[in-house]
């Protein structure tokens, strides 16, 4: 990469959209889950919390990632969606994880328009014993060479950020401190 290009942010927009086929965590309990979003695990983003689609959840949620050159340029860098079940009376239950390294997704991103690519993609949840089950559905938007100045004017000094969180609506899931929903934890 040239060096003039790690003065450059890209924009990557991932609508999180749904899963398939994953497997219960619990004993006939009927799954609610979440999502958890994040390039950098200091700055992470949740999902709302689908209550009904169980193990095919359903969320359409969206996440700004700015995303420097340098940071573009490691090899090891990757966005990572963790995906819990909400638990009453003790800690969510982790469902499943997906990495994908950034490398591969703004590569898999074929459609090209005046410096903005878009696709839909697919991919294998792994349970945190490491086994495959399920799928995670995702579409991704990148908007390349975005300048510091034009960030700022876009997302401010903050990244990354919720769809929801930029039109004044709050997470369900409490973001420190606990694990229950933001509903159960106001009772």
């Amino acid at each position: 990469m040239e060096p003039e290009k790690f003065n450059k942010f890209h924009l990557i927009e991932v609508n999180l959209i749904s899963a398939q086929e994953l497997k219960k965590v619990g004993m006939g309990t009927k799954m609610q889950t979440y999502a958890v979003t994040w390039i950098d695990p200091e700055s992470k983003l949740t999902s709302r919390i689908d209550t009904i689609g169980h193990e095919n959840p359903t969320w359409n949620d969206k996440f700004v990632f700015a995303i420097n050159g340098e940071t573009l340029g490691n090899m090891n860098s990757a966005l990572v969606i963790e995906i819990y079940c909400v638990r009453y009376f003790c800690m969510d239950k982790l469902v499943g994880t997906v990495r994908i390294l950034l490398d591969n997704l703004i590569g898999g991103s074929n459609r090209y328009y005046e410096g903005i690519r878009g696709t839909f993609m697919a991919f294998q949840v792994r349970r945190p014993s490491g086994e495959p089950q399920g799928i995670l559905n995702i579409g991704v938007i990148i908007l390349d060479g975005v300048s510091h100045k034009v960030m700022n004017e876009i997302v401010g000094l903050k990244s990354p950020i919720g769809y929801r969180e930029l039109m004044g609506r709050t997470n369900d899931v409490a973001k420190k401190g606990g694990c229950f929903p933001k509903i159960v934890q106001d009772l």
